[in-house]
């Protein structure tokens, strides 16, 4: 019985010390598995750029100065009568750095491009032309450099306007004018180059003739221009064609071939 006993006791003293070590042990691994989780090293982000916002880029890109510029006035040319003045029908055409002093209705009678731009109806908006202020307007005449802008318009004017600077058509003028009378549909000026051509093409020579020719097609003239031009490019020699052939289109070539035969068939 004692021996009972005693196997008893030590083998629940043995029981009793296998519970005491197991218990811290394993307390033991769950401080050990919260050490690791507070002392893990955080992931480091890369750290950002500032970013610059829209509105600071826009306000380091635009100008110190908030007044616009406008073109200098080096040269004022009026065109105006003294009924003009009285009337109060004056209006400001600035192109570049000149400014046209013009009366609106003369300007208005000549040109349909001007009749509708002086409308009281400010809201119809034209090609070319910005309105400034009252009765001030900014033109842009063309894109051509030679001669100036400001000169082309003043050879437009002093061509359709009857006053007291009108001037007639030239040589040099004539490109100039057939194109801004149709830039400015002004059909009593394109009457006046038509006639101009159809006068004196037959004393110009035959790449004159041909320059000219070339106008009437680019700028759409009528075909009575077109045929007064026609029998003077005719005359020049065949080589003379072919030299010049990138000056000519293939309906133009077939043109001066049929009047060549035509001037050959005449003098038969």
């Amino acid at each position: 019985m004692d021996k009972q006993n005693e196997t008893f006791d030590s083998s629940s003293s043995r029981a009793n010390n296998h519970s005491n070590t197991s218990t811290p042990s394993v307390k033991q691994k769950e401080l050990n598995v919260k050490k690791k989780h507070i002392t893990r090293p955080r992931s480091i982000s890369p750290q950002k750029t500032p970013q610059t916002s829209l509105d600071e880029t826009s306000k380091k890109s635009r100008s110190k100065s908030p007044i616009k510029r406008f073109p200098q006035i080096l040269e004022t040319l009026d065109y105006l009568s003294s009924q003009c003045q009285l009337g109060r029908c004056s209006a400001t055409l600035i192109v570049q750095d000149t400014k046209f002093l013009v009366c609106k209705h003369q300007l208005s009678h000549i040109s349909d491009y001007f009749r509708a731009l002086f409308l009281a109806n400010k809201s119809i908006p034209k090609s070319g032309a910005y309105h400034n202020s009252c009765n001030e307007f900014a033109i842009v005449v063309s894109s051509f450099r030679h001669p100036p802008p400001a000169i082309q318009f003043k050879w437009f004017l002093e061509s359709a306007i009857q006053s007291s600077v009108f001037s007639d058509i030239t040589d040099d003028k004539l490109e100039t004018c057939m194109r801004l009378s149709k830039r400015f549909r002004a059909k009593s000026l394109e009457a006046k180059c038509a006639r101009y051509i159809q006068e004196n093409v037959v004393r110009k020579t035959p790449m004159v003739a041909l320059c000219w020719l070339n106008w009437v097609l680019k700028h759409k003239f009528d075909q009575t221009t077109y045929d007064a031009c026609l029998p003077c490019v005719a005359t020049a020699s065949v080589r003379c064609l072919e030299e010049h052939r990138n000056l000519i289109s293939e309906r133009l070539l077939a043109d001066l071939l049929a009047a060549k035969l035509r001037t050959l068939y005449d003098q038969c």
